[in-house]
């Protein structure tokens, strides 16, 4: 199975919404309350909230394999040559394939093209996905805690420089 990517638009938001009930909701159901995580899916991944981000600079990009979306990435320019990847969520369905190494891929590919040497992330300290981006040689800048609402994200800053 390989992947195509499609830079999304705002006529994507809904499947964009759909993709994360799916996916992103699973990611964070063992993390967060059910209070945080329905506090934070409907600011981030309402329709108007992925709109929203898209006019503040981020780029969303969906991963699509067989016709059939199964996943979806959104990365902003930072100051310098550094860019932050936003997102990054297969399907529970998608996992597993080598797929979100192929897209995290793309994503570098993407921002090195605009001249970025860096590329950040934050990933909650208790997300498993540690170690995969540390596979994808990520290594742990600093932790950071995020105000979301009443709210707060226990993150790791991670970071990946290239030449």
């Amino acid at each position: 199975m390989e992947p195509v990517y499609r830079t999304a638009d705002a006529a994507d938001a809904a499947q964009i919404r759909a993709l994360a009930e799916e996916a992103w909701i699973p990611t964070y159901r063992s993390i967060l309350s059910e209070e945080q995580l329905r506090f934070m899916f409907e600011e981030w991944y309402s329709p108007s909230g992925i709109v929203r981000s898209m006019e503040q600079g981020q780029t969303f990009v969906l991963c699509v394999c067989d016709a059939t979306p199964v996943g979806y990435a959104a990365y902003s320019l930072q100051q310098g040559n550094t860019a932050k990847l936003n997102k990054i969520y297969l399907l529970p369905s998608a996992k597993g394939l080598g797929l979100g190494r192929k897209f995290l891929e793309e994503i570098e590919s993407r921002v090195q093209v605009m001249g970025v040497h860096t590329l950040l992330l934050n990933v909650n300290r208790y997300n498993p996905a540690v170690h995969f981006y540390e596979a994808c040689g990520y290594r742990i800048l600093r932790e950071e805690d995020i105000p979301i609402g009443d709210f707060w994200m226990n993150d790791y800053v991670m970071g990946k420089t290239w030449e």
